[in-house]
């Protein structure tokens, strides 16, 4: 892993976050995690997707949303048989006021299209939680 990344990660996960139980997943299935920023959250938002499994946490994927143009941003997923859970790591900006920055997430099956969790808003940074079950 390289320094930047390590740091990266650092700061994320030392900023408080608001944790939240979403949904149950399966392993070896695409998943499509839709994000949209929102109110107070032009700038960028940062995503971090970690496993948890019986022998630690790795991380995933490692996202920077950036600017309006690509807006929303689409992130396909896939856990293995071995992952526990999902833990995903959303900290979006905030504006020149300091105000919290606001953020959409839809997950779906990217095969069937069946929508997993509806679209849901969070202010701020949040902790995402999903199971996975066999």
């Amino acid at each position: 892993m390289t320094k930047k990344l390590v740091l990266i990660i650092a700061l994320v996960l030392a900023v408080p976050a608001e944790a939240e139980n979403l949904a149950q997943l399966r392993p070896n299935v695409e998943y499509t995690f839709t994000f949209t920023r929102g109110a107070n959250n032009n700038f960028s938002t940062a995503v971090i997707f970690f496993a948890v499994s019986g022998s630690g946490v790795t991380v995933l994927d490692t996202q920077f949303l950036l600017g309006t143009d690509l807006n929303p941003d689409f992130i396909n997923l896939s856990l293995g048989k071995r992952v526990n859970a999902l833990i995903i790591q959303v900290s979006p900006t905030r504006d020149g006021s300091a105000n919290p920055g606001t953020f959409t997430i839809t997950v779906t099956n990217t095969v069937t299209q069946a929508t997993v969790v509806n679209t849901t808003q969070y202010t701020d940074d949040h902790q995402l939680v999903f199971q996975v079950i066999p």
